[in-house]
């Protein structure tokens, strides 16, 4: 069935009452405290939110002393124009950790909440705030200086405190799980580990604009049989650890985005030196399409934010300074006109293709037949294909953990591998199950299974068919003779 169609189908559906998918809000992210030329780029851009930074050891450099009045005349002209402010509460102020880093959280997680309090509540800020997230990217150094055994209960403590702050300031307001590095599904699972409060916030965010990204929202790779944290699909791992501990929350993606460095090579990160660091214009486009039409298949996902609305030549390297939808100087990218389409489309979703290959490979067992009995060895011959190839091919017996055998090299796209299984003459008699898995590059499984007999040995009739052609040539000795010639199978 066509996305088009299924659409008209879900319409059809909300007429008669069916309640209708949400689907993700498009937003952008601002470097710095907007000014009225950036909130009316975002409006003419579309956009229903803008995320920007609020540090608090800025804004209460002395305890009990707060100034958020330039930060609520920001939320009113943004709400003036139709958006709301998505605020990233950080930055710890030196009087509330002993004189540390702005990095270093505070000493007593009720400080930070008094303060989240105070703004929320502040006129012109109340009421004019999309949400609130609880610091950025605290599964990481750069953010959040603590040992990394620690930082997971630190951070539930955090949340536990302030998230219901927030509500007491403006209830409104969504409170947000501080977005992660990628969808470090391993951090969150952490978090529950440590007790973090379910009640304390609303949604979950993530980060997908990870260092030097240059592959689109359809690729992807598994780590562990899971979509690794790095791929922009593996907010669906996010998702999936949130309901394996009973917490049905929707997913704030706060960051997404690619940066428009063509070919310049990668300067951070595990591939640093070994890849470009993003993409050309073209590219940066057609991937945030693909990426919406991704999230439209996951209605849990509320908002996403790209990053970022500019580039910032300010950045300290070049990968970070080209994320933008317009030049430094103004001049709109091709993904400017493609956001666009996008917010002003229903369902925001301007496309109509799969999102991803999630199919795994075609796998056809030749040998042996089903019902076929044995009482020997057993040639087992399989073949698999897969549009984007096949990486490996494996035989099983009796969903057995350990493997029959596992081919890796030379699998040419249906050509079959083949094994004469010795191992087969020591199973029981009776009947067993023969599996072939295959799985392809983005590690998709397929399968196939055969049922065969393993028989009492000698109580299989041979059906070899046989010819003997005889020779010429006939000798004789006493009473013995012998005629020469040779038997070949039919």
């Amino acid at each position: 069935m066509s996305r088009k169609l299924l659409g008209t189908l879900l319409a059809l559906a909300t007429l008669a009452g069916a309640p209708a998918a949400h689907a993700a809000q498009p937003g952008v992210n601002i470097a710095g405290a907007p000014s009225a030329h950036d909130l009316d780029v975002a409006r003419d851009l579309g956009a229903r939110t803008v995320r920007t930074f609020l540090y608090w050891n800025d804004l209460e450099p002395t305890q009990g002393s707060i100034n958020a009045s330039g930060w609520a005349a920001i939320a009113g002209a943004a709400a003036a124009r139709g958006m709301k402010m998505t605020f990233v509460v950080l930055g710890t102020p030196p009087w509330a950790n002993g004189g540390q880093p702005i990095t270093v959280p505070p000493s007593d997680p009720a400080t930070m909440a008094s303060f989240v309090e105070r703004f929320a509540k502040t006129a012109g800020v109340k009421g004019n705030v999309a949400g609130y997230e609880i610091w950025n990217e605290q599964d990481e150094e750069q953010f959040w200086t603590q040992d990394a055994a620690g930082r997971p209960a630190t951070y539930a403590a955090l949340v536990n405190a302030v998230g219901p702050a927030i509500k007491r300031g403006d209830p409104a307001a969504t409170v947000i799980l501080g977005p992660t590095t990628g969808n470090n599904y391993g951090f969150l699972q952490r978090l529950y580990d440590a007790g973090i409060s379910k009640s304390a916030f609303d949604a979950i965010g993530v980060h997908t604009d990870t260092a030097c990204l240059d592959r689109g929202p359809y690729s992807f790779y598994r780590d562990n049989g899971r979509l690794a944290q790095y791929t922009f699909l593996g907010y669906r791992e996010m998702r999936a650890t949130a309901l394996a501990n009973g917490d049905d929350k929707p997913i704030w993606m706060t960051e997404l985005g690619w940066t428009t460095t063509g070919d310049l090579v990668c300067g951070r990160g595990l591939w640093a030196g070994q890849k470009p660091a993003g993409v050309d214009q073209a590219e940066q486009a057609a991937f945030l399409k693909q990426a919406f039409n991704c999230m439209a298949e996951d209605p849990y996902v509320q908002v996403a934010q790209w990053f970022t609305m500019r580039d910032n030549p300010s950045a300290p390297i070049a990968e970070l300074q080209h994320y933008g939808l317009l030049t430094s100087g103004g001049a709109p990218k091709p993904a400017f006109a493609a956001f666009q389409q996008i917010a002003g489309a229903p369902g925001h979703d301007i496309l109509d293709e799969a999102c991803g290959d999630f199919a795994g490979p075609t796998v056809r067992i030749h040998a042996p037949t089903a019902g076929q009995r044995f009482a020997g060895a057993l040639t087992i011959r399989a073949s698999a294909i897969d549009p984007s190839g096949v990486g490996r091919i494996t035989f099983r017996v009796d969903d057995r953990p350990e493997e029959i055998r596992n081919f890796t090299t030379g699998l040419a796209d249906g050509a079959p591998v083949e094994l004469q299984w010795q191992g087969a003459k020591t199973l029981p008699d009776g009947p067993h199950k023969i599996t072939v898995e295959a799985v392809d590059p983005q590690g998709n499984i397929g399968r196939s299974v055969v049922e065969v007999v393993k028989a009492p040995a000698g109580s299989i009739a041979s059906t070899i068919r046989t010819q003997v052609k005889l020779g010429r040539k006939l000798r004789c000795k006493g009473r013995t003779c012998t005629l020469t010639g040779r038997a070949g199978v039919l």
